[in-house]
This record gives C-alpha cells, structure tokens and sequence, in this order.
C-alpha cells in the first residue's frame, strides 16, 4: 500500500490536478512509470490507461499478433527493465494518446 501511495504522490506532485503538470498524457505517463518501477506492470499500465480515458483521451498503438506483444506491452516491459527513463514513457504517452470519441 505505502508504494501505491508513494507512486500516486510522486506522479501528481508538484502542480493542480493534471493541467499544471504538463497535461494528461504527462501524469498518465508518471503515474504509469512510478507504478511500474515499483514492480506494479500491470497495476500500472491500467491505472495509467484509466486515468487517460477518464480525461476524454484513450491510446493508439500499433497491434503486433504474430510477435504476441504490443508497442504498449513492450514499452511497459522496457521501463519495469529500467531501459528507459520517466521521460520516455511520458513521451509515449504524448504521442499516442488521441482523442476519445
């Protein structure tokens, strides 16, 4: 519970609710990484998905069935891996996220 919290906590602070962040995909991208690096992958990727669909987004990324992953799962993987930075999940986030309709 104290790492949930601790993610939560880190991913919102500093700024009010989500805009001074740096906008949606920016917290959903922090929310999801600190989550995941807590060892949370799926727990994660969930939260980070719900928070984005919440605030009128969802993600669009390719679908790989003959590889069985995605970019979605595979970035999820590389971040719990640590090989790749908060920045680089926010920035996946950034230039996935499309508008909900």
């Amino acid at each position: 519970m104290g790492k949930i919290e601790s993610a939560l906590h880190t991913a919102f602070y500093p700024g009010s609710f989500p805009y001074e962040a740096g906008g949606v995909a920016k917290l959903a991208g922090a929310l999801c990484f600190y989550l995941v690096a807590d060892g949370n992958k799926r727990t994660g990727t969930i939260a980070g998905i719900t928070f984005i669909k919440l605030n009128g987004w969802d993600l669009k990324y390719p679908l790989k069935p003959k590889k069985n992953i995605n970019d979605l799962a595979k970035i999820i993987d590389q971040a719990a891996a640590s090989e790749i930075t908060k920045d680089q999940l926010i920035e996946w986030f950034e230039s996935h996220k499309v508008k909900d309709p």
